[in-house]
């Protein structure tokens, strides 16, 4: 919910409506672990999001239990009805660390053409695109060069 810099209401609606329905979540206080979710992110920021991610890669899931991981990703993203790059990116990274097929992964993703709300299906991309890889480019590259040996030739 927070990858994109914003918690919508909206995706508050959606964990705690969901955590009424399904199963996994009885007997949790959502609405105390959801606080304290913003509070850590508010104090750590994006190593909140890095811890997250480092502690699924370490949960030892089934295929059930990835395919939960995936659609509840999904649906938290587009639960303020638009869907924005760093949602995009941050699903990616999830996706990188679970082990599950891309063709398990497939039916659960949004097509476009179905989604009647006119702001998600224009930020929606196609199914594809949750699959493909993305570029990296770090912030700082060494370029393995030592500048103070450049010479400019002035034949």
């Amino acid at each position: 919910m927070a990858c994109d810099g914003d918690i919508a209401p909206e995706e508050i609606a959606f964990v705690k409506k969901m955590s009424e329905i399904d199963e996994l979540y009885k007997g949790m206080d959502v609405e105390g672990i959801l606080n304290g979710y913003v509070n850590e992110i508010n104090e750590q920021g994006g190593s909140f999001l890095n811890s997250y991610l480092s502690d699924l890669s370490e949960a030892e899931l089934s295929k059930d239990e990835q395919l939960q991981v995936i659609r509840i990703a999904v649906e938290t993203i587009m639960a303020d009805n638009k869907v924005e790059y760093s949602e995009i990116k941050f699903f990616k990274r999830i996706r990188s660390i679970l082990s599950i097929s891309d063709e398990d992964i497939m039916p659960i993703l949004p097509n476009p053409d179905d989604i009647e709300d006119i702001k998600l299906k224009a930020t929606c991309p196609e199914k594809e695109v949750w699959l493909l890889p993305d570029v990296y480019v770090p912030d700082f590259s060494d370029w393995n060069v030592s500048f103070k040996s450049i010479q400019f030739d002035q034949r």
